[in-house]
């Protein structure tokens, strides 16, 4: 995915350190949310990390 230079605007391919049309280092691209987990049983959002459903105690693993 390409990103734009903060400095001066000119796009720049996935994995550039430095824009190629200043020079001025490019920060890393943001990285996406972890996706979301289901209860199996329940369909209870259960949060990063957990063993369990906090809503039914099934184990999610």
């Amino acid at each position: 995915m390409a990103h734009s230079c903060p400095n001066c605007g000119t796009y720049n391919s996935e994995g550039t350190n430095f824009c190629q049309g200043c020079g001025t280092r490019l920060a890393p691209p943001a990285q996406a949310p972890a996706a979301k987990r289901f209860c199996p049983n329940c369909g209870a959002e259960v949060a990063a990390g957990y063993r369990f459903c906090s809503s039914c105690g099934t184990n999610v693993g």
